[in-house]
C-alpha cells in the first residue's frame, strides 16, 4: 500500500490555531458557472457539527494533502469536479496550439473527432454535476462520461 511519507510531522487538527481564517473554498471559475452547483469543497461548512473543530482538521489536512476529507466524501463527483474543470480550460486553450480535429473515434456508431469528444464529455459533466437533474440521468451521463474518456483519454494533452 501506497503511503505519503516524509521527514515532516503531519499536522493534527490539535495543531492548528483555534482562532482560523475562515475557511474558504477556492475560486473554481468553470464549477462557478454551473447554475446553482455547490462543490465538493464547500460541503460540510454550514452541516450544524462542530465547525471550529472541523475546520481544523480541514486545514491540517489541506495542509499536508492539499485537499481536505470532503473531496473523498463523494469521489465519483469530485473526480468528475476535477475532469470538467481541466476539460474545459483544456477546449479553451488547445485550440491555439493542436488540431482537435487529427485524432478520430467511433463512439456509439459514430465517427467523432477530438474536438467533439471534448464536447460531448464537458456536457456529460455538466449533466452529472446538474443538482436538478433526475437522478437516474444524472447517473447515465456520468457512465457516458467516463465510457467516452476511456476511450480518448490517450489524446488529452498539447
Amino acid at each position: 500500500m501506497a503511503t505519503i511519507s516524509d521527514s515532516s510531522p503531519e499536522p493534527s487538527a490539535e495543531s492548528v490555531p483555534s482562532v482560523l481564517p475562515e475557511l474558504k473554498p477556492r475560486r473554481r471559475a468553470y464549477l462557478d458557472g454551473l447554475n446553482g452547483y455547490e462543490p465538493v469543497d464547500t460541503w460540510g461548512l454550514q452541516d450544524g457539527a462542530d465547525p471550529a473543530k472541523r475546520q481544523r482538521a480541514w486545514v491540517a489536512q489541506r495542509a499536508r494533502y492539499g485537499f481536505d476529507s470532503r473531496a473523498t466524501w463523494s469521489l465519483d463527483t469530485a473526480m468528475l469536479e476535477l475532469a470538467y474543470e481541466r476539460l474545459r480550460m483544456f477546449r479553451d486553450l488547445a485550440p491555439a496550439v493542436i488540431s482537435l480535429e487529427f485524432h478520430k473515434f467511433e463512439w456509439n456508431g459514430f465517427p467523432i473527432d477530438q474536438g467533439q469528444a471534448l464536447d460531448l464529455l464537458i456536457g456529460f459533466a455538466e449533466d452529472a454535476l446538474d443538482s436538478e437533474m433526475d437522478e437516474s440521468l444524472s447517473s447515465k451521463a456520468a457512465d457516458s462520461f467516463w465510457s467516452l474518456w476511456a476511450l480518448v483519454h490517450r489524446v488529452m494533452w498539447w
